[in-house]
């Protein structure tokens, strides 16, 4: 019997065992695929970290995520963080920017208001409408993904997990200080549970006597050539939001992988098992209009795609809590596709909530509660 059983092994769920195998669990992580798999969330080479947010507790969890990816890096001896800055724009009254530049002001991040032509000058790869204004600054940038991922794996099991890949849990039963998990005919037990399967959650909570509107949603990211791939390195060019219906995000070309751009896709639920892992032709024209229009060097041959899951939920906030009928297990899901930055730090509070049943993090925005 183990002392934890983490279900999932993408970013939250490796590192939730790292953390909980560097205080001296007795961990098993259980993975549907194989570590570092691409069916799921934690995937691709780069994703954006940055401290805009519309709420004063993402920056507070950013800040002190940022420095244990550091410290993560010196530990596996592997370059996880790129700096880029990060450039918000949209319409000048666009409540989504406005609200960001309300809390990088209110929480003390240096920031710039920009027009058009001053964003033009200091990043001309950029075209705003005249009606347009930017918000930028220079703490931020990307994650290496997959090595993140692959970094918190190897670390974990350097101290003492145990990772069981190509084992899909078909059962789950709760004790009262215990539970147990069936994959075919193997069966796994420990004290604590924590639960990080991403788009999969709906179908084990529902063992568990427990409903959260949860949506998995499907994601087109699409990388395109340049007509000048050095003004798209990550040394000139910085990640970007796009403020409107819908939101488009990119960031710059790694390893002459191709700008990477892609909707933020809230809407419209999916199966994780079912979706469709191919790219809608029309998707394509829909993003290379907005490249023409706002990055038009960037309109040039399609060099690659992916596709990816988000899980949803309906305020956009995660839920990072305690199961309200067993306390032993612990929740990490919902991460509503702006969850991977602070995956390092989530990994430890889920680890908190597990051992000591709190964190001194802030996670009162994260409740189960709120949707009972």
């Amino acid at each position: 019997m183990y002392d934890v059983i983490v279900l999932g092994s993408g970013v939250m769920g490796s590192a939730a065992a790292y953390h909980l195998a560097r205080a001296g669990q007795r961990v098993l992580v259980l993975e549907q695929f194989a570590i570092d798999h691409q069916n799921g969330s934690s995937i691709d080479a780069s994703r954006i970290f940055r401290h805009a947010y519309d709420h004063p507790a993402y920056v507070g969890l950013a800040r002190a995520a940022y420095p244990m990816w550091r410290a993560l890096e010196d530990e596996a001896g592997v370059r996880l963080m790129q700096y880029t800055g990060a450039l918000d724009f949209g319409k000048a009254g666009a409540p989504t920017l406005q609200a960001f530049k309300a809390t990088l002001a209110d929480t003390g991040v240096p920031h710039d208001w920009l027009t058009p032509a001053e964003v033009r000058q200091r990043f001309p790869q950029f075209r705003l409408d005249d009606d347009m204004m930017a918000l930028y600054h220079a703490d931020a940038g990307y994650l290496a993904a997959e090595a993140c991922v692959l970094a918190l794996a190897d670390m974990a099991q350097k101290h003492g997990a145990t990772f069981q890949t190509n084992t899909r849990v078909e059962g789950v039963q709760a004790g009262a200080d215990s539970v147990t998990l069936r994959a075919g005919a193997a069966t796994f037990s420990a004290a604590r549970l924590v639960i990080t399967a991403g788009s999969w959650t709906p179908q084990i909570l529902s063992q568990l006597d427990l409903t959260l509107p949860l949506l998995p949603t499907r994601q087109q990211v699409l990388y395109f050539g340049t007509q000048d791939i050095r003004q798209f390195e990550p040394e000139h060019f910085p990640v970007f939001i796009a403020h409107g219906s819908p939101w488009y995000y990119g960031l710059p070309s790694v390893n002459g992988s191709g700008l990477k751009t892609a909707i933020h896709n809230t809407e419209n639920g999916v199966h994780p098992d079912t979706m469709p892992r191919t790219i809608d032709p029309e998707h394509i024209e829909v993003v290379r209009a907005f490249l023409r229009r706002h990055l038009p060097l960037a309109d040039g041959r399609l060099r690659s795609s992916r596709t990816c899951l988000y899980t949803m939920t309906p305020d956009e906030h995660f839920i990072v809590d305690r199961h309200p009928r067993y306390a032993h297990i612990v929740i990490g899901a919902g991460f509503s596709g702006h969850g991977f930055k602070f995956g390092i730090l989530i990994g430890r509070i889920l680890a908190d909530l597990a051992l000591d049943g709190a964190t001194a993090h802030d996670i009162s925005l994260f409740s189960v509660g709120r949707f009972l």
